[in-house]
C-alpha cells in the first residue's frame, strides 16, 4: 500500500510539472517554433560526448578512487555500473538508480553494498555542496533573474551548505570499536551496518583525500556546464556561461525531486523555470525541455542497457532490486 502511494505521489508531481511547463504556452506558437527549428547536428554530438566522454568518465574515476581501498574496480566497470545506475532511475520509481548501480559493482567487485552504498553517497554530498556552489555562481551572473528565484535560490543553497557541512561531519566520525562491547543485537546489527557504510569515506582520512575528490567533483560538473552549453548552442539559443550555469543547477535540483521514472514532468518545468527567467519564451524554453530530456532517456538507457550485458545482470534483477530495496543488499 505504501509503495503504490509513493508511485501515485510521484506521478501527481510529474503531472504537476507538466501542468506547470505547458501553462501560458500558446500551442500555435509552440506547433510553428517546433517547425522551423534548426538543430545542429554537430553541436548536439559534441555535448553527448562531453557528457559521456568526459563526466561520466570523471565519475568513473572518483568511484575508483572512493573505493581503492575497499577493493580494485576497473575503470570500465565503474563506468558500465554508472550506466546502469543512470538506467535504473529512467525506468523505475523510487530513484533506484543508486541502488542499482551499487548492486552492480558489489555483484562484480565482492566489496559489501553498504560499503559500496557509503561511498556513492559521499558522492551525493559532493554532488549538493556544487549545486549550492553553482547556485551561488547563477545569482551572481543573472542580475535579470526575479527577486523571488534569487531568494528561493540564496536559501536553497544555504541549506544546501550546511547539511553539506553536517554530512561531512558525519562522514568523518568513525565508529568507536569499545561500543561492540554492547550487548543488545540490534545494536550490534547496527553498528556492523554502519562500519562498512563508512568505510565509503576513507578518502576523507587525509587532506590530499579530501582535495583529490573536490577536484573530481569540480571537473565533472564542469564538464556538465560544457555540454550544455554546447547544448543549448545546438538548438539555437543562448550558449553562455550564465544560461547553462542557471539551467544546469535548476537541473540539479530537478533530481532530487520525487516523480515519476526519468524526472519525467519536472525535467521539462524546471527547463521553463530555467530559460524564461533568462528572457528566452516558454515555447521555446518547452521544446528545448522535451527534446533534452529525450536525449538524455536515450542516452541513459542504451548506456545502461550495454552495462548490463557486460555486468552479467538482467532486467529481472532491475525490478527485483526495485521490490526489495537496500534492505534486500545490506
Amino acid at each position: 500500500m505504501k509503495r503504490t502511494l509513493l508511485i501515485a505521489a510521484g506521478i501527481a508531481v510529474s503531472i504537476a510539472g507538466f501542468w506547470f511547463a505547458f501553462r501560458g504556452v500558446q500551442l500555435d506558437e509552440l506547433r510553428d517554433m517546433h517547425r522551423q527549428m534548426h538543430v545542429s547536428a554537430l553541436l548536439l554530438i559534441a555535448s553527448v560526448v562531453v557528457y559521456w566522454g568526459g563526466l561520466v568518465s570523471v565519475r568513473a574515476w572518483l568511484m575508483q578512487y572512493l573505493l581503492r581501498s575497499q577493493g580494485q574496480v576497473g575503470f570500465f566497470r565503474a563506468y558500465r555500473c554508472l550506466g546502469i545506475g543512470f538506467m535504473a532511475n529512467n525506468i523505475l520509481p523510487f530513484r533506484m538508480g543508486d541502488v542499482a548501480r551499487s548492486a552492480a559493482v558489489s555483484k562484480g567487485t565482492g566489496i559489501p553494498f553498504a560499503t559500496v552504498l557509503g561511498s556513492m553517497a559521499l558522492e551525493r554530498m559532493l554532488d549538493l555542496a556544487m549545486v549550492a556552489i553553482l547556485a551561488f555562481a547563477a545569482l551572481q551572473l543573472a542580475p535579470m533573474l526575479s527577486d523571488d528565484i534569487r531568494t528561493a535560490a540564496t536559501w536553497t543553497a544555504i541549506g544546501l551548505a550546511v547539511l553539506f557541512a553536517v554530512l561531512i561531519l558525519l562522514a568523518r566520525r568513525q565508529a568507536d570499536p569499545d561500543d561492540q562491547r554492547a550487548v543488545h543485537p540490534l545494536w550490534r546489527f547496527i553498528w556492523g551496518l554502519w562500519q562498512k557504510f563508512s568505510s565509503g569515506f576513507t578518502a576523507l582520512k587525509s587532506i590530499r583525500g579530501i582535495a583529490a575528490v573536490v577536484l573530481m567533483s569540480a571537473l565533472l560538473w564542469a564538464l556538465g556546464l560544457a555540454s550544455m552549453m554546447l547544448r543549448l548552442a545546438a538548438f539555437d539559443l543562448p550558449g553562455s556561461l550564465t544560461h547553462a550555469l542557471v539551467l544546469f543547477t535548476c537541473l540539479g535540483f530537478a533530481v532530487a525531486v520525487p516523480s515519476a521514472p526519468g524526472y519525467v514532468g519536472v525535467y521539462q518545468a524546471l527547463v521553463v523555470v530555467a530559460l524564461t527567467a533568462m528572457g528566452i519564451s516558454a515555447e521555446q524554453a518547452l521544446i528545448f525541455g522535451m527534446f533534452s530530456w529525450v536525449i538524455d532517456m536515450v542516452c541513459g538507457i542504451g548506456a545502461g542497457m550495454v552495462g548490463m550485458v557486460f555486468e552479467g545482470m538482467k532486467l529481472t534483477d532491475l525490478r527485483a532490486l526495485e521490490r526489495s530495496g537496500p534492505k534486500g543488499q545490506a
